[in-house]
């Protein structure tokens, strides 16, 4: 029940390959596999790989291929690549007793597979706000990424062709205030524009952690918003969604999945980790394919 509870959550992936990465003997990749063009498994312990590929056999699955080795490794000799890698922030904990070094390794191989543009959630930005306040150094974590290749909007943007289009990816720090509990702190257009400017002609994204300051995203210019910050709700209801954020605003009108905002597109991210209390109930987590057509 678990498993088809995920894939439901999946979406659509007809004529998709689907990665799973750490895929172990590979149920999750058989799981998919019916509702995708392919799905491809990286594990580095040679025996679940070779019980993976039993299992596929076992059960008729022709869509399936099993790779042996680490995955960042693999993923440099993989034909199908994403255009972007878009990090939406709080990659890291920022509370004393945590550490960044096997965050930092992963994304750092990320740039391998192709330009990986990072905003700041709320955990990078108090890091580098309040500096005395935490142990760990944003300073050092963002060097270290930097020299890895990955590059930070923070209130920037980046504007480049896609196609015949001209787009412009802005990565938003919003005031801390707007991370204020029970939804006290408002952003408006006006805090917007005097972090990255007006929305121009192109066509815009905007990485704004918080989803809970949607309409003034939308209201700025924003074409596609991308947000993640409330953990999927931590309890999913289906039909209804999250039960409550980080903010402890209960039932929050965009916990997770993809939501139009007016003329804009909302995909809020329901991300990989748990909050201050480490469940995750009918929310699994995720990582995002965006396709822009």
């Amino acid at each position: 029940v678990l498993y088809e509870t995920a894939r439901a959550y999946i979406g659509d992936t007809k004529a998709r390959v689907i990665f799973d990465l750490y895929s172990g003997t590979g149920t999750i990749a058989q799981m998919l596999s019916p509702v995708a063009d392919k799905v491809i498994g990286v594990e580095i312990v040679e025996e679940a790989v070779e019980a993976a590929k039993e299992n596929a056999a076992q059960n008729g699955l022709t869509n399936c291929d099993f790779i042996a080795g680490d995955v960042l490794k693999v993923l440099d000799e993989i034909r199908e690549k994403p255009d972007l890698i878009l990090i939406g922030g709080d990659m890291l904990i920022r509370t004393d007793g945590y550490s960044y070094g096997h965050t930092a390794e992963f994304l750092s191989g990320l740039p391998r597979i192709c330009p990986v543009y990072y905003a700041n959630g709320n955990h990078e930005q108090k890091l580098k706000e309040r500096p005395r306040k935490y142990r760990q150094s944003y300073r050092e974590y963002k060097e270290r990424l930097l020299r890895a290749g990955i590059h930070f909007l923070e209130n920037d943007s980046a504007v480049f062709r896609w196609g015949r289009a001209r787009v412009r990816i802005t990565g938003l720090e919003i005031p801390m205030r707007g991370y204020e509990r029970a939804a006290k702190g408002k952003v408006r257009v006006k805090d917007i524009e005097e972090r990255v400017g007006k929305a121009g002609e192109a066509y815009e994204i905007l990485l704004a952690h918080h989803p809970g300051h949607v309409e003034a995203y939308q209201e700025w210019g924003a074409d596609l918003i991308l947000c993640g910050h409330y953990h999927g709700g931590v309890v999913g209801i289906p039909g209804i969604g999250g039960v409550i954020a980080p903010d402890f605003t209960p039932f929050p009108k965009f916990s997770g999945g993809c939501y139009q905002a007016k003329e804009a597109c909302v995909v809020v991210s329901r991300g990989l980790g748990v909050h201050s209390v480490p469940i995750r109930l009918f929310n699994p987590a995720e990582v995002i394919a965006v396709e822009l057509r």
